[in-house]
């Protein structure tokens, strides 16, 4: 079989696959876990797919009718995905141990859920960015584990309190975001000596005097307490 059948075969087998059992996929009580490849497969055949919309052409693969069930299956696939409402979890190697992922800067996992920020956070040893905003997250003791973090965004969680002595981040971090959450003081975050940026809006900070130690920042945003 050539490339472009096997193509068209894969294709249909994970179309039927979906057809019969997408439902539980699509309502959350079951998860789809797909292979790197296939997902190339898929993205590959979808650029073709969504450049049909405005070149009015797709480039059926070699083996595969026009008419056929695989533009069928193509339509169906994508259609699929797009109802999807979120990515729920990546697995990163089949090692036992973990390889940490050393190019990665940006990193935005907000809306997904998540409950705690964890050691795995170490895995991303030159993460500048981080955005786990809108999620259900009670501990945050994971960031300690972020020693270049230049801007966190923490907020719409369930964070009483959160502290950070590495001294990595003590010296990189200049903006927190740490709106809507349950935060009573801000007792450790003095030891953020290059923040220049803080949002501690709809918390629930009792004493505005536990705020004297940010002196250097030019940005401070508290609208109200619980």
């Amino acid at each position: 079989m050539t490339p472009d059948s096997n193509r068209c075969e894969r294709i249909k087998t994970l179309a039927a696959f979906l057809r019969e059992h997408g439902d539980v996929v699509l309502n959350g009580t079951r998860r789809l876990t797909l292979t790197t490849s296939c997902l190339n497969e898929l993205n590959y055949i979808f650029r073709q797919f969504l450049g049909a919309q405005e070149n009015e052409s797709f480039d059926v693969p070699f083996g595969c009718s026009a008419n056929s069930d695989f533009v069928h299956d193509v339509f169906f696939l994508h259609d699929f995905m797009q109802k999807t409402c979120s990515l729920k979890e990546i697995l990163r190697s089949r090692n036992k141990v973990p390889q940490p992922w050393m190019k990665i800067k940006v990193a935005n996992f907000s809306y997904n859920g998540i409950t705690a920020l964890d050691d795995s956070l170490a895995l991303l040893p030159r993460l500048e960015y981080l955005d786990c905003s809108n999620n259900a997250i009670a501990d945050a003791k994971g960031v300690e584990f972020l020693h270049n973090i230049r801007v966190l965004n923490l907020s719409f969680n369930f964070i009483q309190k959160i502290s950070i002595y590495n001294k990595g981040a003590c010296d990189t971090l200049t903006v927190l975001y740490l709106r809507n959450n349950f935060i009573e003081d801000t007792a450790g975050l003095e030891r953020l000596r290059q923040l220049r940026e803080l949002d501690l809006s709809y918390n629930c900070l009792s004493e505005s005097s536990s705020l004297a130690g940010f002196k250097q920042l030019y940005c401070l945003a508290i609208v109200r307490g619980c």
